[in-house]
């Protein structure tokens, strides 16, 4: 019982032992991962490519994911500066509604 509670994500106990697999947006041709970004501004989790009411700790990992390969530095695309500003807003509003309890 174990050894199958453990390869689907729980102790023996049945408690949560790992964050759930998310799919991030970070995977894929740069131009859609821009492209997802900035079409999803008008809500933090789109924007950053996880389940409404994710937890804050798969939103970070998200957003570093996000921030490595849009940072303007880093990337020649155009849209680059915009999608990298739009994810840091999403993480500074997820991180907020954390905080706050909402």
């Amino acid at each position: 019982a174990r050894e199958a509670a453990e390869s689907d994500g729980r102790t023996a106990q049945g408690t949560a032992s790992r964050t759930p697999n998310v799919p991030l947006p970070t995977d894929g041709p740069i131009d859609d991962v821009i492209t997802a970004v900035l079409a999803g501004q008008h809500c933090p989790y789109t924007c950053l490519g996880v389940p409404v009411h994710a937890t804050r700790e798969v939103c970070r990992k998200s957003y570093l994911q996000l921030a490595l390969r849009l940072h303007p530095d880093k990337c020649p695309d155009p849209r680059a500066k915009d999608a990298f500003a739009a994810a840091e807003r999403a993480f500074r509003a997820v991180s907020l509604i954390g905080e706050r309890g909402y």
